[in-house]
């Protein structure tokens, strides 16, 4: 094998390799959808920073300060160890760059440090000096930054930027979050936004349909308090998105005839009767303290591939709409991938069959997984007795497979942080995900062919053994798995008859298969 000096390959190649050398920083944050990796200019430390390539040769040199991809994306972050770069210095590694396009970043810490709010403040202003260039800006900023930056939009035109992403310190005032997104709107490239807001007024706009250039993104994510209305009114007016993740939904609060408020979840008015298409969305992420699944009721999503809803107040998920969302032609969408219901809250045992049976209605979604994180084993053990008893009056198990076959097995697996030996409530999913990675899992039951679901084993004797343990969860996944490889040993004969461990099922998945190996 012949080999060459490092410095004989194409000076194109050598600046690539010393691009993919170079240690940056991600921006992942609450609310991302996209990552970007920065490089802090105050990174002397680091053995990876381009400043040990400088120190080589002057060749090396050389390749470094005229390859442009090292230093078009740019970090000040005042969380570093060694503190956030100067503007001088920052200035210089910007004149590296030249002309092409920017990715700029600015973390600045929570502090009422004078020194730090002047030298976020100078840094924007730098910033806005490159502002034709700027094609993405991260900011984590205070209130005195935001006004700032307020100023710079209104005053200072950026035609290339097309990713905003802001993550707002506490405290900012609404004055000044509305004023910011008046700001926004000017900004006529802007495709995708991420814009996160944690305030003790807790209240988005008041207009908000109107404040944001809703209409012009490809890419939406918002972690602010937001109403129930303003939430359908923000998706009606993202016609083109194709992400969309909202979180921090609020219920609309009214005054009962006890004084008391309660939260109104409903979607009957008059004008959310007509349903907006939306073509163009395929990821969707909706969070809050109300059951989000009454806004699909107002939309026609025919691209959707991912639904993510999470709930995180007490008052469950409503899963018989699931049926009316998905089972008609005209809102179902074939490209739907994966749904996932998560629910942070404690469940009651009528409650835990009403996702069982709402999954029917997604039996053509290949990733299913219906999540509970404060579930008890007793729970589990009632969902066995209710398989049990819907198998044998037959009254909710039928299922019309001309228009929703048998989805893949009903699975019950464990986050891993759940196992952990102590006892009490666990984090449980249910569904037929296939994304599980290394969790722990157990089948529990599967939609055979003619759409009844049945378990595939009696786990009475192994509940009743383990529902005084004190280590339920870890008792709960060794439990199950080996009830389940108990059942197959001493049933493999008498099922051989009917159904072969090779034979795959309608999702080419054998039914004797066992699924805790």
């Amino acid at each position: 094998m012949a080999y060459t000096c490092i410095n004989d390959l194409p000076e194109e190649i050598l600046g690539h390799i010393f691009d993919l050398t170079i240690n940056r920083n991600s921006n992942v944050s609450a609310g991302r959808e996209r990552t970007y990796y920065y490089l802090n200019p105050n990174q002397h430390h680091d053995t990876q920073s381009p400043r040990n390539i400088f120190l080589v040769c002057k060749y090396w040199r050389y390749i470094v300060l005229r390859e442009l991809s090292i230093w078009t994306h740019l970090s000040s972050d005042e969380h570093e160890v060694s503190g956030p770069p100067s503007v001088r210095m920052m200035e210089y590694w910007l004149s590296l760059s030249y002309s092409a396009p920017l990715r700029l970043s600015l973390r600045q810490a929570c502090s009422a440090r004078k020194s730090l709010r002047a030298h976020a403040s100078s840094m924007l202003q730098l910033y806005a000096t490159h502002a034709r260039r700027i094609r993405s800006l991260d900011l984590h900023v205070e209130q005195h930054a935001i006004r700032k930056f307020n100023h710079t939009l209104l005053n200072t035109r950026f035609p290339l930027l097309d990713d905003l992403q802001i993550q707002m310190h506490p405290f900012v005032t609404m004055e000044d979050f509305d004023a910011l997104c008046s700001a926004i709107h000017a900004l006529q490239a802007l495709r995708h936004l991420t814009l996160c807001q944690y305030d003790p007024w807790d209240r988005f706009s008041q207009e908000p349909a109107s404040t944001l250039p809703w209409e012009r993104l490809e890419t939406l994510v918002l972690v602010t308090a937001i109403s129930l209305a303003d939430s359908v009114q923000v998706l009606k007016s993202c016609v083109c998105a194709t992400t969309i993740r909202l979180y921090g939904i609020e219920p609309t609060y009214t005054m009962n005839h006890d004084g008391f408020t309660t939260a109104n979840v409903t979607l009957l008015e008059a004008e959310y009767l007509v349903k907006v298409a939306l073509p163009h969305l395929t990821n969707l992420t909706l969070e809050g303290g109300i059951s989000p699944i009454p806004l699909l009721q107002a939309f026609s999503l025919p691209n959707l591939e991912t639904l993510l809803v999470i709930s995180n107040r007490p008052c469950p998920l409503e899963y018989k709409p699931l049926s009316d969302i998905f089972g008609a032609q005209d809102r179902f969408s074939p490209k739907l991938k994966s749904v996932a219901l998560q629910n942070h809250y404690y469940i009651f045992s009528r409650d835990v069959f009403a996702f069982v049976r709402g999954t029917r209605a997604l039996g053509l979604v290949p990733d299913v997984s219906i999540a509970y994180s404060r579930i008890s084993l007793p729970q589990l053990y009632d969902l066995d007795h209710l398989i049990d008893a819907q198998v044998t009056t037959g009254e909710h198990g039928c299922l019309d497979t001309q228009t929703n076959p048998a989805p893949a097995r009903l699975m019950v697996w464990y986050d891993r942080k759940s196992a952990s030996g102590s006892p009490g409530p666990m984090n449980v999913n249910i569904g037929w995900s296939y994304t599980m990675g290394g969790l722990k899992y157990s089948p529990l039951a599967f939609w055979d062919e003619e759409g009844i679901l049945t378990p595939l084993a009696d786990l009475d004797e192994v509940f009743a053994s383990v529902v005084e343990s004190e280590d339920w969860s870890m008792a709960v996944v060794h439990a199950i798995a080996e009830a389940h490889t108990d059942r197959l040993a001493r049933g493999e004969d008498e099922e051989s008859e009917d159904v072969s461990e090779d034979e795959p099922d309608s999702n080419g998945v054998g039914v004797g298969q066992n699924f805790s190996s």
